[in-house]
């Protein structure tokens, strides 16, 4: 998926966020995190928070690629090389425990809440 970062729509900051710099929000469009993110749902984004394991973040591609190719699932842990990631609601051909090399998605923004979508 690759997604266009203008904004969608404005919604009130979360009081959580009322003081953090470049604090946003990301629609959900898929399905493999159902039933913690549906899609439509905005996931609340803390980029100043580190990624700790066992929350939930978003990984992204760099930014200077002009491509923003998100997913956001649990972090279950980390290596130098790869990122190692659980989904609630894979596909029928996936398992819900996969791993993703850090270098095809460098950073992690960590998910700090959310808006349910309609």
């Amino acid at each position: 998926m690759v997604v266009n970062t203008d904004p969608i729509e404005l919604v009130p900051r979360a009081w959580y966020l009322k003081s953090v710099r470049d604090g946003s929000a990301v629609l959900v469009a898929g399905e493999s995190m159902v039933p913690v993110f549906d899609p439509g749902d905005l996931a609340i984004v803390n980029p100043r928070l580190p990624f700790v394991r066992g929350k939930d973040v978003i990984l992204v591609t760099d930014e200077a690629d002009c491509d923003f190719r998100p997913t956001i699932n649990r972090l279950v842990r980390w290596t130098a090389r790869d990122w190692h990631l659980h989904q609630c609601n894979p596909p029928a051909s996936q398992r819900a425990e996969f791993t993703l090399a850090c270098k095809a998605r460098p950073k992690a923004l960590r998910v700090v809440g959310k808006y349910y979508g309609g």
